[in-house]
């Protein structure tokens, strides 16, 4: 009986060291490409700076900063990596209001990269409140990519000169209940930009390297739309029409 007590105190060293066994292994294939290839795309609402967010990570003014009718990819070699940038349509902020063209836009923005994406970065402004009306309309367009979105989803603050002597989690704290709930559902993972201050090539590195720890988090994989998530656009796109309210995912 001792000897079984002390197999299984043992048993969960064991575990873990192959868990972490596993996660150096992956570390060390994702580092080995990490210089190769990045794959972003860009969400958020219209207005918050995702086209001049794109021109501050590529070093080059290449999406029109006017509102876009359409989704957009452009690329570049970044810090010796080449980075694929996906700008989107922006959705308005009521989330029942004209969503299923934007809808189905950001589908096809989705599909501008057929492998899939690195990560999701959802544009928030800092010289923005973020409250209940935000958290419902990010919730309902996030929810029509499924669950799993949010492993691959961060949040990029835009107007980090707003921030002034305060820190980014002292306005996050401030900010309530609503923020909160998003810097959770992104498992904690946030950078600011500040895209007013372009030669700041210290803040794009340091995002850079924020998305290859979450790449190494997920095992090199890259996130995809599925076909059934864009036939459940089409249904939702329905089910607002017909008067049912927005929901937010858990």
């Amino acid at each position: 009986r001792k000897m079984e007590k002390e197999q299984q105190s043992l048993l969960p060293a064991g575990v873990l060291w192959l868990k972490l066994k596993s996660f150096l292994l992956t570390h060390q294939a994702v580092s080995s490409n990490k210089l190769q290839e990045l794959r972003i795309i860009l969400l958020g609402q219209k207005t918050v700076g995702k086209s001049a967010t794109g021109n501050t990570l590529l070093h080059k003014e290449v999406f029109a900063s006017s509102q876009n009718e359409q989704c957009q990819m452009q690329e570049g070699e970044v810090a010796g990596r080449r980075v694929t940038v996906i700008d989107t349509l922006g959705w308005w902020q009521d989330s029942s209001c004209c969503t299923d063209d934007i809808d189905k836009e950001i589908a096809r923005g989705f599909s501008l990269s057929p492998v899939g994406v690195h990560v999701i970065l959802l544009v928030i402004p800092l010289d923005l409140t973020f409250r209940d009306p935000q958290r419902m309309s990010v919730g309902e367009h996030m929810k029509l990519l499924g669950e799993r979105v949010w492993r691959y989803t961060m949040v990029l603050f835009t107007c980090g000169d707003y921030l002034g002597e305060k820190t980014i989690e002292q306005h996050i704290k401030s900010e309530g209940e609503a923020l909160k709930w998003l810097i959770e559902k992104c498992l904690n993972r946030y950078h600011v930009f500040n895209n007013k201050d372009k030669s700041n090539l210290s803040q794009v590195t340091k995002l850079l390297q924020k998305i290859e720890e979450m790449v190494c988090y997920n095992g090199g994989s890259y996130y995809k739309v599925e076909q059934r998530l864009a036939g459940n656009k089409q249904h939702r796109a329905v089910h607002r029409r017909r008067g049912g309210g927005p929901t937010v995912s858990s």
